[in-house]
């Protein structure tokens, strides 16, 4: 077996990759089966300190309170910054970072960064 390390210099707007498998039916007949699979973030991110300022701000509200950053982000075994599950920071392996962030009096979560792609896979998880 060999592995090959892949160098990523910009982050994937997407986790899911599209899965095809191609056979034989019993009567010859060819057939495909197509399917995507999403990927765990943890795949693409680490836990970092999150930022304060960033060139791209995201707000969401809910009608629901805002549940723990560490249990909703738990595959990417992150810890809440200051010991606040509020604040946490994910680093793509490409460098970027963005910070979640959840409102403690009111229903509202901000998801930050400089870089507009990495945002698209964090809110993803909010959907």
């Amino acid at each position: 077996k060999q592995w090959y390390q892949r160098r990523v210099r910009e982050v994937a707007g997407d986790l899911s990759i599209p899965l095809v498998a191609h056979y034989t039916n019993n009567h010859g007949s060819p057939r495909s089966v197509h399917n995507s699979v999403q990927l765990p973030l943890g795949l693409a991110v680490a836990p970092s300190p999150p930022e304060k300022s960033a060139a791209y701000k995201i707000t969401i509200e809910t009608n629901k309170a805002p549940v723990n950053l560490v249990e909703l982000f738990g595959e990417v075994n992150c810890e809440a910054h200051g010991g606040q599950p509020a604040c946490i920071g994910l680093s793509f392996y490409s460098g970027e970072t963005i910070t979640v962030l959840a409102a403690k009096n009111s229903q509202k979560y901000r998801v930050q960064s400089d870089s507009f792609p990495g945002l698209h896979v964090v809110v993803q998880y909010f959907i």
